[in-house]
């Protein structure tokens, strides 16, 4: 059975990751469930600083929340290429944080090179741990590309 609720803990943290996202101008999109790849929950752009969330996730906190935190990873290693402005996305753990689940659930060769594989175990690594992430986007550097948390749209639905 999987756990659908997320206690207060878990829900500071959805809320939080949602605003760190927004101060820091990544705009972030429900889309269709066709609108994304076949399983999966989210895709964030580096090219334009956007994520997109299937509709679906949305409705369960608990995906949203490990959405949030692998997307928003992915955010994290796109400041550390150089900024959001930069379009360059660099490993942001040092490789003894892996995962050793992630590392052994994730073929390699499903990716076209392993550079982009090691930014995928590096996501899906800090998805499993709480507060990783928000943490990371706290002392992201943003070379000036401030959002403002009002403007951009929010996804994370009342909880």
């Amino acid at each position: 059975m999987a756990i659908t609720a997320l206690d207060d803990r878990g829900r500071e943290e959805l809320l939080a990751l949602d605003a760190a996202l927004a101060s820091l101008g990544v705009e972030r999109f429900l889309v269709a469930r066709h609108g994304l790849r076949q399983r999966h929950g989210g895709c964030y752009s580096p090219f334009s600083n956007n994520l997109f969330i299937s509709d679906r996730v949305a409705l369960h906190p608990t995906q949203l929340l490990t959405v949030l935190r692998h997307e928003g990873w992915h955010s994290v290693q796109d400041c550390r290429g150089g900024g959001l402005d930069s379009r360059r996305s660099r490993p942001a753990m040092d490789p003894t944080e892996l995962s050793p689940l992630v590392l052994e659930a994730l073929d390699p060769r499903r990716f076209p090179d392993k550079a982009i594989w090691l930014l995928e175990v590096e996501a899906h690594s800090a998805a499993m741990e709480p507060g990783r992430t928000l943490q990371a986007l706290g002392s992201c550097s943003t070379n000036g590309k401030m959002g403002n948390p009002a403007d951009a749209r929010q996804v994370v639905p009342p909880l």
